[in-house]
């Protein structure tokens, strides 16, 4: 005997398939949260780079040290910040910090351009290993001034923040938010921008601070207890990958004034450096030989 399906019993079923299907398409299309999926820094090797002259940055989130690094007061070190699965039209904020100083002696005392002493870093170079930058036209931004440094040193260069696929609205003004000169500081500001595409990258510089600038005994070469730190200090409210991130710099500087006697000078200067020193041996090499062959003439 056939049984008829009752009204209950359909409702029943369908009830079932629209839950199976509402399930179904959760799990297939899990939502994607938007995320900072890399803050990373220039190791530079010899100070143009690593295989070739010059060569490319090797973008790392660990500490530049001796061992992959050299750079030099007055220079800056490149950094990056890689957000991925950005919705385009959506506004979104960061928070930079950066470690003014530490124990009483500056050390990055402001942001500037990435480029700035690093200028072998081209926009390939920059993008490698987190998204393709060919034919993408960045949006600039001028960097706010730090009131202190130009209270304290009278003047600051001009720099800009560089971003690819998004449209920088606003930074904010520079302020400390740690400390003070005395002692260990930090300072920051807020960066809000729009998003184009859904990966967005966002470059600039962290100026190494110099003896010329801020006297005798008080520049980053001073520091003793290094390292110290460019800083993700809060972004926008949902986005993966905010909390607190630091690249570190533990790279033993010389001042300024020693800067190519220890060798720690920008890309071109090590090479002028060896040719100079080749054609001092030539030369020295060859007065010995010419005074060896008037002294056996003589004899």
């Amino acid at each position: 005997m056939k049984r008829k399906l009752t009204w209950i019993s359909v409702s029943t079923l369908l009830a079932i398939c629209l839950a199976v299907l509402f399930f179904g398409v959760a799990l297939a299309e899990p939502t994607v949260q938007p995320s900072i999926s890399l803050f990373q820094q220039c190791a530079n090797d010899d100070g143009d780079g690593f295989d070739g002259n010059p060569g490319d940055c090797n973008w790392i989130n660990g500490a530049l040290g001796t061992n992959n690094s050299t750079y030099a007061e007055h220079d800056a070190t490149p950094q990056r910040i890689y957000f991925k699965n950005l919705v385009p039209g959506e506004t979104y904020w960061v928070q930079l910090g950066w470690q003014t100083t530490k124990g009483g002696r500056h050390a990055y005392d402001y942001l500037i351009d990435y480029d700035h002493s690093e200028n072998w870093v081209a926009t390939a170079k920059l993008c490698v290993g987190a998204m393709d930058c060919t034919g993408l036209t960045p949006d600039t931004y001028l960097i706010p001034k730090d009131p202190l440094v130009i209270a304290w040193i009278s003047s600051q260069p001009d720099g800009y923040f560089k971003m690819f696929n998004g449209d920088i609205t606003a930074v904010s003004g520079v302020s400390m938010v740690t400390g003070d000169y005395t002692g260990d500081s930090t300072t920051a500001l807020t960066l809000t921008f729009t998003a184009n595409a859904s990966d967005v990258l966002l470059t600039w510089g962290a100026h190494v601070a110099a003896e010329a600038d801020w006297g005798v005994g008080n520049s980053c070469s001073n520091i003793s207890g290094k390292p110290y730190h460019m800083q993700i200090l809060a972004c926008s409210p949902g986005m993966n990958g905010c909390g607190n991130q630091d690249n570190q710099l533990t790279v033993a500087f010389e001042p300024t004034a020693v800067k190519l006697a220890s060798f720690s000078a920008s890309s071109g200067g090590r090479n002028e450096i060896a040719l100079a020193a080749a054609a001092f041996l030539v030369l020295l090499a060859g007065a010995l030989l010419f005074r060896r062959a008037a002294g056996a003439r003589a004899a």
